[in-house]
C-alpha cells in the first residue's frame, strides 16, 4: 500500500491516467470516484485538479492528486 511506503512527513503525488469509465486496457481505467474511495481513507487531498496542459489526445483523462497522509 503507497501509506506504507511513503517517507514519514512525506506526500504523495499522483497523475491518474485514463480516467474513463470501462474495462479495456491497458492502460486500465480509473473513475474519480474510485480513486477518492481508495485513498480518501487515508489521505486528505491537498490538491486535485485535471490538468491544462495534458499531452494532445490526453485532455480531459487526466487527474492529478497531491496528498499527505490523514494522520500526518
Amino acid at each position: 500500500m503507497v501509506l506504507q511506503i511513503l517517507k514519514p512527513g512525506g506526500y504523495f503525488l499522483a497523475n491518474f491516467w485514463p480516467v474513463r469509465d470501462g474495462t479495456g486496457g491497458p492502460p486500465f481505467p480509473v473513475r474519480r470516484d474510485e480513486i477518492e474511495r481508495l485513498f480518501g481513507p487515508f489521505f486528505s487531498f491537498l490538491t486535485a485538479y485535471e490538468p491544462s496542459n495534458s499531452a494532445p489526445g490526453r485532455q480531459g483523462k487526466e487527474w492529478f492528486v497531491s496528498a499527505r497522509p490523514a494522520n500526518h
